[in-house]
């Protein structure tokens, strides 16, 4: 019954938007449950995104961290009328957090609607900030209507699926209903939706590799989903797709703080740092190194202002200082000696007034001089064996690069992979291919290639020393399990490596007792940040006798 963690931060002020280190929280995302709902959040595009709190009975929907309404206030605040008369409560109140309770900064709803573009609200359900256990049931009766008729309304307004016009492959686009803030298509289907009120909208289309879409007159009635599928025509170019973090020191109300002012190409259309802020920025695909400028970043007005770049691969870094810029500016990656990265953090100069109309660098776009080519795209087809039964086996995981999918019913699958020489890696619940197959293909091209699973939970290191070693789950997509058990004393170590051999987290070097000893792993490396997702090597050593398994982390 506390609104912070084991390391005694507030979960609810450690989100990433607008984030301002309130709750102790020491930087955006630094708690390992904030961390893992954001991957929740980003690998589902959610429509409607609640939390449930207690201590007053209100609806708050953004801002939190601002009194001004957000663009799509008008959309959200009709659903929270609909949540509020369908709920048990004789008279729910909503509106925007920041008014109707109190400000805060780094709230989960800011970042969902400020980055996802998910209608998000906190939902209080009870004046008794404790209620008794005997309540649970009372309280859940009065939001059980409310959460149904949302789940309906959710799914109205505007849906549809982007694929590539010549291959069909899913596209992953943020769509724009105005100035209002993106929704993102689903990258492994290709499906949009955003709830919209009953009108006529626009849609943009902003994808990379692809020429920008917009589409007039699309009519949405009432209580109706208006389907606008949309094939994407190729064209070479990378920006930044999507805002993962940002912060504006003490919040500055006299600018409109629209982050999505800096997504897409360039068009003059500006997301302002504020004094001593920053903003961090998703490319989608990595950025690699090549000759000369490999970023080139654009400011959106006539004065040019100064500002510093940091890149990463990750997007909690570690941040590599690329370079410091005023106005329109290029960055050389070989300068930090990096070879890519897919994260930049641009960090305001701190030059100027805070409070005022477009204070601090004034970010138009950020643009790869060597842009990742997506439509070099081939398609790989199989079937999923158990190695033992010989049974067709449904929802194991098929991986290739930054493309995966799930096998059907029937043990099949099919999926994009990019042209080229890619390991291919197959697993399912405690599973795993037998190798990790390196199959090459052209752009184009469909390739058949099926994959038989073993058993891959748990091996032994020797017979003299009697320790067993097992994981569990694998694949994981939050966290795994180690287990040592021995049957004597020991000095035991535990550690992972990439394919490539490089040890990239160490688990355990300790001396152990009889019995069995627990690790627990969050796919983090020693400096505790996210490892891509793909296949390590679980490395365990018991005196000098060694064995490994294969582990697949999902992302």
């Amino acid at each position: 019954m506390t609104r912070y963690n084991g390391n005694g931060v507030d979960i609810n002020r450690d989100f990433g938007y607008m984030w301002n280190g309130e709750g102790n929280s020491t930087s955006p995302f630094s708690q390992p449950e904030s961390k893992a709902l954001r991957n929740c959040m980003n690998e589902n595009q959610f429509v409607v995104y609640t939390n449930y709190h207690s201590g007053t009975e209100f609806l708050a929907y953004p801002w939190s961290y601002r009194a001004s309404s957000p663009p799509d206030n008008t959309v959200i605040n009709s659903l929270a009328s609909i949540y509020s008369t369908s709920s048990g409560y004789s008279s729910l109140p909503y509106g925007q957090g920041y008014t109707g309770m109190y400000p805060i900064n780094g709230s989960t709803k800011d970042f969902n609607y400020g980055t996802i573009g998910s209608v998000a609200w906190s939902m209080e359900i009870s004046l008794d900030k404790q209620p008794p256990q005997s309540q649970i049931s009372y309280y859940y009766g009065l939001n059980e209507p409310a959460m149904l008729a949302v789940t309906e309304y959710a799914g109205y307004g505007l849906e549809g699926i982007i694929t590539d016009a010549i291959t069909g492959f899913p596209v992953r686009a943020a769509i724009f209903t105005g100035n209002n803030y993106p929704v993102y298509s689903d990258d492994s289907v290709g499906d949009y939706h955003k709830y919209v009120t009953p009108g006529t909208y626009t849609l943009k289309v902003v994808a990379n590799g692809y020429i920008t879409q917009t589409i007039s007159n699309v009519v949405v009635s009432d209580h109706s989903s208006t389907i606008t599928d949309i094939q994407m025509q190729k064209q070479p170019g990378q920006f930044t797709c999507k805002v993962a973090a940002c912060s504006i020191p003490g919040n500055n109300f006299y600018d409109e703080g629209y982050t999505a002012g800096c997504l897409g190409p360039a068009n003059m259309e500006n997301y302002s740092l504020g004094k001593g802020g920053y903003v961090i920025l998703d490319m989608q695909y990595p950025v690699e190194d090549g000759d000369g400028a490999d970023i080139l970043v654009h400011e959106g007005d006539a004065t040019p202002e100064g500002y510093t770049v940091y890149a990463s691969a990750f997007k909690d870094g570690p941040w590599t200082w690329i370079g410091d810029g005023i106005g329109t500016s290029g960055f050389d990656l070989a300068s930090a000696n990096i070879p890519d990265i897919q994260y930049l953090r641009i960090l305001d100069d701190n030059d100027g007034t805070a409070s005022i109309e477009d204070s601090g660098f004034d970010l138009d776009a950020v643009e790869a001089m060597y842009p990742f080519q997506p439509d070099s795209l081939g398609t790989l087809s199989g079937i999923i064996y158990d190695n033992v039964t010989g049974d067709r086996l449904e929802g194991a995981w098929v991986i290739a690069g930054s493309h995966s999918c799930l096998s059907g019913i029937n043990g099949d699958f099919q999926m994009p992979v990019s042209a080229g020489t890619t390991v291919i890696v197959c697993a399912g619940k405690n599973m795993y291919s037998t190798e990790c197959d390196s199959l090459s293909i052209s752009g184009g091209q469909t390739l058949y290639h099926n994959f038989i699973l073993s058993t891959n939970t748990s091996a032994e290191t020797s017979q003299y020393i009697k320790t067993t070693f097992s994981l569990e789950p694998n694949p994981f997509t939050c966290q795994t399990v180690i287990k040592i058990q021995s049957d004597q004393p020991t000095f035991a170590g535990v550690e992972i490596l990439n394919l490539a051999g490089k040890n990239v987290a160490h688990l355990l070097q300790a001396s152990l007792i009889i019995g069995e000893h627990t690790i627990k792993w969050e796919g983090t490396d020693d400096y505790k940040n996210l490892l891509p997702g793909g296949v390590y090597i679980c490395r365990f050593c018991v005196g000098d006798y060694c064995n490994t398994l294969k582990i697949v982390l999902i992302r």
